[in-house]
């Protein structure tokens, strides 16, 4: 029942789960999390537009990417990903919530 009633609420939001989903059911089970995670990024707007400027404050140390093209990487590419990764998962990148999420 409370499955039922958590899609009545998803399908109140997004028209998506009002009939049959046409993906491999893999695919269908990333749809519903993250039609879950949208409601509940939703449900507290003013919350989140403090989480996105956080966000936007510590984006801004970042160096900008360059030279986006195909799907080839160069060391150089390779190089800003790593940069990236280090960054985001530093005290300096991180944000508060990001450990908690699944």
């Amino acid at each position: 029942m409370v499955v039922e009633n958590d899609f009545g609420i998803l399908a109140s939001r997004w028209r998506i789960f009002h009939r049959r989903i046409n993906l491999h059911p893999k695919n269908v089970d990333k749809l519903v999390v993250a039609g879950c995670i949208l409601h509940n990024f939703l449900l507290a707007p003013s919350e989140n537009q403090r989480l996105l400027d956080e966000e936007e404050q510590q984006a801004r140390h970042m160096a900008p990417v360059r030279h986006m093209g195909g799907n080839r990487a160069s060391r150089e590419a390779c190089n800003v990903r790593e940069a990236f990764c280090t960054f985001f998962n530093s005290p300096e990148g991180s944000v508060s919530w990001q450990d908690r999420m699944v």
